[in-house]
């Protein structure tokens, strides 16, 4: 194994030196999305981006805010009561089963019981109540020490099956942006994938498929390379195993001698 660290290679069991290994921990954590091979992850909005490409919303004004030291769509003095800011992704990886979405979350003054919702197509996939009260420090906004909270939730995942998504954020506030206010950042679509032998499925494995890929046979739901059940063949035309194919001609032979 070898880690490449600036100019210096280290081999093998070579010791790490401390420093140098916090310093490469660190970048890991900040630059680097681990994946499995049945997921992909589009982003959006990472490590203090300013990109507001395809993003749409009905707010006045500056979209970019700072807040203790973080980057983020959204935030004081614009992005409150009945605000919205939403954006289509398009070319998501096919075929997949199901989404979920990680983002970072910026709850920003005198919140009072009110809800933030993340929505997938019109679907609310994670809502939640907050009151400045039980907040944490008072980052960013209005003057008065009312507490913000800053917090990276995951949804729960969403049965999804489409080329393409909206993703909308939007809120219940009943005051101004100068009074309260929402924003955004460091967006995840985490989209998993189907089986390789799926070409449409409701779950990971080759058993959950609905159609099966080119050199894969539909059984029940499972797509297999050979047709395991008795009087089945495998149709490459429908990618099934369908029932035995009998030639005609044979048939009618059959039928001449046995008269």
């Amino acid at each position: 194994m070898r880690l490449r660290v600036g100019l210096v290679v280290l081999r093998g069991t070579t010791a790490i030196p401390p420093l140098i290994l916090a310093k490469v921990n660190c970048f890991l954590k900040s630059n680097l999305i681990f994946q499995p091979e049945n997921q992909k992850i589009i982003t959006d909005l990472m490590n203090d981006s300013t990109d507001t490409t395809g993003w749409i919303t009905n707010a006045a004004g500056t979209y970019m805010n700072t807040c203790n030291g973080k980057t983020f769509f959204g935030g004081y003095p614009n992005f409150g009561k009945t605000v919205y800011a939403w954006k289509n992704y398009t070319e998501l990886p096919l075929p997949h089963y199901q989404v979920s979405i990680n983002v970072q979350l910026f709850f920003i003054d005198s919140w009072d019981d009110e809800t933030y919702y993340v929505k997938v197509d019109d679907t609310i996939v994670y809502q939640e109540m907050y009151y400045t009260s039980n907040g944490e420090v008072d980052y960013c906004g209005r003057s008065g020490n009312y507490k913000d909270q800053i917090k990276t939730v995951t949804s729960n995942p969403l049965a999804h099956i489409a080329p393409s998504l909206v993703l909308n954020f939007t809120n219940n506030l009943d005051e101004s942006g100068s009074d309260e206010s929402f924003g955004f950042n460091n967006i995840q679509i985490i989209v998993d994938l189907c089986h390789p032998a799926c070409s449409a499925c409701t779950g990971p494995s080759n058993a959950d498929c609905s159609s099966c890929n080119s050199g894969w046979y539909l059984e029940g739901t499972t797509c297999n390379t050979t047709c395991s059940l008795p009087g089945k063949y495998a149709n490459s035309t429908t990618n099934k195993c369908e029932g035995i194919k009998h030639d005609s001609f044979s048939w009618i032979n059959i039928f001449k001698y046995s008269m």
